[in-house]
């Protein structure tokens, strides 16, 4: 028997949807309070998430920007554009453009790095709702999807 689905990336995928799911639990909390060692190494592994969908995003606002993007940024970007888009458009309230979808992952990707440095959730409230809402709608929109081919069960030839 073989499966119908890559299970390497069914996997990462749903490591992803954890990490969003605990990045968005983490950015809940009341703004000021302090990060636990515990907590930072999802920091950092956001941070760097977010770093490559980053890469990958800049390819729609910057042709030339192709140069050091990696299939992996390119296919994290992919499994992020439908949640940055409800997140721009939530708080825009228009659809967004590329360099619109651009700023909100430079403005996580920053408050990330602020929050590793610092180990506190940032006292600005904006800023972290910003980040729990994103990592919100990516774990919804990676765990959603997990089980629907994993049934799927085809006899190999």
């Amino acid at each position: 028997m073989s499966l119908s689905y890559d299970l390497p990336a069914k996997a990462e995928t749903f490591h992803f949807g954890i990490l969003s799911s605990k990045l968005a639990a983490i950015f809940d909390r009341k703004p000021g309070t302090e990060i636990s060692g515990a907590d930072r190494p999802d920091i950092l592994a956001a941070a760097s998430l977010v770093g490559e969908i980053l890469n990958g995003a800049r390819t729609l606002s910057d042709r030339s920007a192709v140069t050091g993007v990696t299939s992996d940024g390119i296919r994290s970007l992919g499994l992020a554009l439908n949640p940055l888009e409800r997140l721009a458009r939530l708080s825009q309230g228009i659809n967004p453009t590329d360099e619109a979808i651009v700023t909100l992952l430079s403005r996580i990707y920053e408050t990330l790095n602020q929050a590793s440095v610092s180990s506190r959730i940032p006292e600005e409230g904006e800023v972290a709702s910003v980040v729990r809402t994103f990592f919100g709608f990516l774990a919804d929109a990676m765990l959603s999807n997990i089980g629907r081919s994993r049934d799927r069960i085809s006899p190999s030839s």
